[in-house]
């Protein structure tokens, strides 16, 4: 997947929560073979696919009632596995060795959130060693750990028995099963269950609104009982990381080893080198502002705004100007973005630029034509930003017909939200919460600009989906 695509859903759902790609639990229809619809534990799609030992719920209309062995309810077993002294002794160290190049590098220890866990003295179902890879071997196995999509099983007898680096080999192998079966995770699935696990009481609008736009674009995996292939490719990893992730290794190289293994593209491949695949097109400051004149020259400027709620239109104008902008009393290159309808302005953005402009590449779905979209942010730069402020935020989304040299780029269109600065926080990241504004007005609304009689791109239709974003740092913000 592009990463700026990648970069999106990252926005989307991270901004929400710490990283809700990793916060997660499925949930899938009935009659899925590998994943069996029902309030208690799941079937395991990992290992072989059979039933741990641990009873299961058959259904609402069974009589409830405690379940447990050795004088315990199952929930007395439940542990963190963060809190273990196996992870704080050996897994924490080893996973704060894979550094991220980006600001969107993932919190490898909630992954362990997304399921129950319990040590218990609890018989564990073998796995057959055909499915495991194994049948090679004739010594007998133990089955010290079960893992469902929604638990995993470990037995205590075994895994107090072990000292505490064979401990954190076996949670290190259950975090990257977990890992592994992510794949098999529908975006609307994580959505939700990142609404449960951060006790939102509504689920994220972004989600709710455009699951099929995310679905489309982000397909799942169809699950299946995992293969003796899957295991394999589980046990390699695992075995690379312990060996690699003694020192610093960057989380690129380890993406890398993630999809040579079958694990899953939409999350896992490297933003490095998603980047390049298309080639995002770095311009300079001058070839930009050619390109927006080109459109007003021409009379193909965005002029009709398309209101992404209540789903009203409006004849409007963009304008967008060269105009230096002050940055700490410091004059710097800029753009000024604004939005009118008759006369009156509505949106005023002022833009910095460096002398050269980088545009995130897109390729263009569910078509033959041979066209790409570049994207800019549209970020407002203010030098005071305090709470109660209304900042609009955006992208401009243009058009490449050729793959040349030449720029040859056409403004589509421009999406802009609308988000009132409710928080400020310095030790933050973001500094700021924006949240968008209940829509009263016409712009209050998400906008999306562009001509009247042409189709939204499937990527206008994406970026209305982000949250509204905001230019703050620790010398523009007042708490």
């Amino acid at each position: 997947m592009n990463s700026s695509i990648q970069s999106i859903l990252v926005t989307i759902i991270a901004m929400i929560s710490v990283n809700l790609l990793i916060s997660c639990a499925p949930k899938r229809d009935k009659g899925d073979p590998a994943l069996p619809e029902g309030p208690g534990p799941r079937s395991p799609v990992a290992h072989d696919g059979q039933n741990p030992s641990p009873p299961t719920a058959n259904g609402t209309s069974d009589s409830g009632g405690g379940t447990g062995i050795d004088g315990k309810v199952f929930e007395s077993y439940i542990v963190d596995p963060t809190h273990l002294p196996a992870y704080q002794q050996h897994l924490a160290p080893l996973l704060k060795n894979i550094k991220s190049e980006t600001a969107n590098g993932f919190h490898y220890d909630q992954f362990f959130k997304m399921k129950t866990w319990y040590i218990a003295p609890v018989d564990l179902d073998k796995v057959n060693k055909d499915v495991l890879g194994i049948s090679f071997m004739k010594s007998d196995t133990q089955q010290i750990a079960r893992q469902t999509m929604k638990e995993v099983w470990i037995d205590k007898r075994i895994y107090d028995q072990m000292n505490a680096k064979d401990q954190s080999d076996l949670l290190l192998h259950e975090l990257i099963m977990n890992m592994y079966l992510l794949k098999f995770m529908t975006v609307a699935e994580l959505c939700n269950s990142s609404r449960i696990l951060n006790g939102d009481k509504e689920e994220d609008g972004c989600c709710k609104k455009n699951r099929a736009l995310l679905e489309k674009i982000m397909p799942d995996e169809k699950a299946h009982p995992l293969t003796d292939r899957d295991n394999e490719n589980i046990r390699f990893v695992t075995g690379w990381l312990k060996q690699n992730a003694q020192k610093e290794i960057s989380e690129r190289d380890f993406f890398r080893v993630l999809i040579y293994k079958g694990f899953d593209k939409r999350f896992f491949t490297p933003e490095s080198e998603n980047s390049t695949s298309l080639g995002d097109l770095k311009i300079s400051r001058r070839e930009f502002y050619q390109a927006i004149r080109g459109a007003k020259l021409t009379g193909n400027m965005p002029d009709v705004c398309f209101a992404g709620v209540n789903g009203a239109s409006k004849k409007c104008k963009v304008e967008l100007e060269e105009k230096p902008v002050s940055v700490q009393s410091i004059p710097i290159p800029g753009l000024n973005f604004r939005l009118s309808v008759e006369n009156e302005i509505y949106v005023n953005i002022d833009l910095v630029f460096n002398d050269e402009v980088t545009l995130s590449a897109y390729p263009q779905q569910d078509t033959t034509e041979d066209s790409i979209f570049y994207t800019m942010p549209l970020v407002d730069w203010r030098n005071k930003i305090q709470i109660g402020d209304r900042i609009h935020s955006g992208f401009l989304i243009f058009k490449k017909e050729n793959s040349n040299s030449q720029p040859g780029l056409i403004l589509e269109s421009v999406v802009l939200r609308p988000g009132i600065v409710v928080s400020i926080d310095k030790k933050r990241d973001p500094i700021c919460e924006l949240r968008a504004p209940k829509v009263v007005k016409f712009f209050d609304d998400e906008i999306s600009i562009r001509k009247e009689n042409s189709v939204p791109s499937f990527i206008e239709q994406l970026f209305l989906t982000t949250p509204p974003f905001a230019a703050c740092g620790a010398n523009n913000v007042v708490e």
